[in-house]
């Protein structure tokens, strides 16, 4: 790539341990313990927990401030950390330590813990000609917002706020005509669950589509939330399981039912193509991640 792109200056991945006022570098705590003292309060700014013996400050820092050092009274060489799970303990111990399942699961964990710092680490900066390139979190593909971290909560919020645009525009006229759930249903299938095949649907995502779904409903069904006494500000909020009985009626699904349809039937055509199958026989070199086809869905 360097003799293709001269041009393109060569840059370094920030380090997981650079300062940074957001994430402070790693500090060594030396403790002055006193015997006669009952508990101990954790030298860490911003944690208030307080202990009652070295080993459950030890065993404080393992859990929450593993990449802190400890020491108590300038004792540096008694305990030791684990190089796997970061875990203060005595240097004759460590070969036996580490056979254990709590030095296993504790290297999981900081692992797991490291991969969630890197990600939220800032990206590179990339230069032509000492000219940064702009970086772009969101853009639009087809009609469809991608984003950097691989989440449809941007697509769902565009695809939310689109419907409501066009549900104001034209619902109180066709609510006269009586065409209203024509027309929703319309909405559901062209822009509300537009790209809604390959959603991961989490639970905000959800709520949100539950929502707006809801408010149409209660506007088909004519069944508002509406103020019967003004003067003493009491509104009345008629239920929801009886909107929801009526519009069943309707032969209005909750939104969730239309998701899982349209997944359904996308699913039903990309199962027969050759590509599927070659990934399903290829070998997984990592853990898997939720997925729209391994996603249940509450209904």
């Amino acid at each position: 790539m360097a003799y293709q792109h001269p041009n393109v200056l060569n840059f370094t991945p920030p380090s997981l341990y650079s300062p940074s006022p957001a994430r402070p570098a790693p500090r060594h705590f030396d403790v002055t313990w006193n015997p006669d003292d009952e508990m101990m309060e954790c030298p860490a700014s911003l944690c208030q927990l307080w202990c009652p013996t070295m080993d459950k400050m030890r065993a404080h820092f393992h859990s929450r401030h593993y990449e802190q050092g400890l020491s108590f009274n300038g004792d540096t060489r008694s305990y030791e950390k684990c190089e796997l799970c970061m875990k203060y303990i005595q240097p004759k111990n460590e070969a036996r330590h580490q056979r254990t399942v709590l030095c296993r699961k504790g290297n999981e964990r900081r692992q797991k813990r490291a991969r969630i710092t890197a990600a939220l680490l800032p990206a590179p900066t990339f230069y032509i000609d000492e000219t940064p390139l702009e970086r772009v979190p969101k853009f639009r593909y087809l009609g469809r917002i991608l984003s950097q971290d691989d989440h449809d909560l941007s697509a769902c919020v565009r695809n939310i706020q689109r419907a409501k645009a066009k549900w104001a525009a034209i619902s109180k006229v066709l609510k006269r005509e009586g065409a209203s759930k024509k027309f929703y249903l319309v909405i559901v299938s062209t822009v509300l669950l537009y790209g809604s095949d390959t959603w991961v649907v989490t639970r905000r995502m959800e709520e949100l589509l539950t929502s707006f779904h809801s408010r149409c409903l209660r506007h088909i069904t004519k069944r508002f939330i509406r103020c019967t006494d003004s003067e003493h500000d009491i509104w009345v909020t008629p239920s929801m399981t009886g909107v929801l009985e009526e519009a069943a009626l309707l032969n209005l699904r909750p939104a969730m039912c239309y998701v899982l349809a349209r997944r359904t039937g996308m699913l039903g055509y990309a199962t027969t193509r050759l590509i599927y199958q070659r990934c399903r026989a290829t070998t997984r070199l990592s853990r898997p991640r939720a997925t729209f086809s391994n996603q249940l869905l509450p209904l």
